[in-house]
């Protein structure tokens, strides 16, 4: 089972990243996000996987949903351009905030 997810891992969420990103720099991302280059460049090369409070963070973020982020839905945008978007307008999926999920995992990381 854990080497599924791990693949399922590396077929969407470096690619989800990539896209987020559009034409911003991975320094811009990681600015951002409030980590250090290289960290973010290892979450979109697929070479790291982000622990479910970093997971979190990259949804509030970015306004977009675990769901669609880990693959497992595809995101319906409409007329919105999630490649090129500047973050602050044209949001699209869903605020991560309410997930019970994530919301446990990044309590239990915080105690």
């Amino acid at each position: 089972m854990k080497n599924n997810a791990y693949k399922h891992y590396m077929e969407f969420i470096p690619s989800r990243l990539q896209e987020l990103r559009g034409s911003k720099t991975q320094a811009y991302m990681a600015r951002v996000m409030g980590m250090e280059v290289q960290r973010y460049v290892r979450y979109e090369t697929g070479q790291t996987i982000p622990r479910a409070d970093t997971v979190y963070w990259f949804c509030k973020m970015f306004n977009v949903s675990a769901d669609w982020l880990f693959g497992l839905k595809s995101l319906n945008n409409g007329d919105v351009t999630i490649g090129n978007n500047n973050f602050n307008s044209g949001r699209i999926g869903a605020d991560c905030s309410n997930c019970p999920v994530l919301k446990a995992a990044v309590q239990k990381l915080k105690n």
